[in-house]
Formats: structure tokens, sequence, C-alpha cells
């Protein structure tokens, strides 16, 4: 059986329009991002969309935490996207080794998933993982838990996933539903490529092997 790794937000949890809101409050900006501008921005990695905002990449770290702390209390407002609980059970219920790591925190990850049942689906959350720390945290999973590099994967929503997938030596599915658009995501190489959550377990049948 494999070991699949997800990331949280954006790829398991529908939080894209909350953290929006929380990243307005935090950033002060006088209006909301029109819809087109937020289309635009995701097209972009990280580090483009604080350029392009004018946002001081130093200032990230500190903006990330404070929406951590307010994610918290708002936890109940975000919805798992449409499938991936049923993915998630089906891959666990396959006997494939289920982890979470991301830059939200523990925290609100437990208390997502204990509304939707599936807290013990999963064998470890690291949660609080720096925005550009992915990499290394993918590699201090595998190490402590002695994984098989050539049957661990990593889902994600974004081109840092898959950059930190390959710099790990994994490989990485993308997802088409989360906060980079598939364009750039495909532009990026990844090893595979969903559009549904329920597509993830296809991947790990006996026929698509």
């Amino acid at each position: 059986m494999s070991t699949i790794i997800f990331d949280f937000d954006g790829t398991i949890a529908d939080s894209f329009v909350l953290a929006m809101a929380i990243a307005h409050e935090l950033a002060g900006w006088a209006e909301p991002l029109p819809a087109a501008e937020i289309r635009r921005l995701r097209g972009m990695s990280l580090l483009k969309v604080a350029e392009d905002l004018k946002i001081r990449p130093w200032k990230i770290p500190f903006l990330v935490a404070r929406g951590r702390a307010q994610m918290r209390a708002k936890m109940p407002e975000v919805d798992a996207f449409h499938g991936m609980p049923e993915a998630i059970k089906a891959l666990h219920d396959a006997g494939h080794d289920l982890y979470i790591m991301s830059s939200n925190s523990a925290q609100n990850i437990e208390l997502f998933l204990e509304r939707y049942k599936m807290n013990q689906e999963f064998i470890k959350i690291s949660g609080s993982v720096g925005l550009f720390g992915k990499a290394r945290v993918l590699k201090k999973i595998i190490k402590q838990n002695s994984l098989d590099q050539s049957d661990t994967f990593y889902v994600g929503d974004e081109v840092r996933d898959i950059e930190a997938a390959k710099r790990a030596g994994i490989r990485i599915i993308s997802v088409a539903w989360g906060y980079n658009n598939e364009a750039v995501l495909v532009a990026h190489q990844p090893d595979f490529m969903v559009r549904k959550p329920l597509e993830i377990p296809k991947l790990f049948s006996p026929l698509h092997y």
C-alpha cells in the first residue's frame, strides 16, 4: 500500500473565501479584491502574488500566523470540497497510510476533521509548516516514518506543493480545485493532475497500475 500526504487548505478544505477575507482584514486593503483580480492571482506563485500586491516577503509569515489564530474561530464555516471525505475514506479503507502536512495549525485541522468524522483516517498531522518549509517537513516525515520515497505521494493545490514534492523526491498529485489554477499547475509538470476528488483513489487502483 502507498503513503499519501495531503495538503489541507485548498486541497481537503474549501477555505479560500475565508482566507481571502482574513487576508483582506490583516493586510488593511481598502476594498476586497475584484473576482477578475483573484482569478489573475491564482495563476501566480505565492511570491509573485506578494510582489504583485506589494506585500513585503518578510511580512508574509506574520500575516499567516495571525491568520491561523483568526481562522480557528471560523473553522465551522469551512466546508470540505465535494467528494473529498468519500475519497479519503476510500483511500483509508483500501489500506493506504494517510498524513496531512499544512501551513494551517494542527488544532484548526483537527477541528475540521472531527466535524467531518475523518479524524481517525490520518496517521499524523504536521501543522504550522512554514510557507516555504514544506520540502524540509516532507523529508522529515519520510525519514521519521521510514517511508519508501518511490511509493509516497503528496497531494496539493499550489505550485509550491509541486516544488516541495520534487525537492523531497516524491511524486505529486496536483488538484485543479484549489488556489492555483490548472494552467499554472500543468506548466510546473506535476506527476498527476486530477479535477475531482474521487479521481484520487482511482490513481491507486490495480487497474491504474
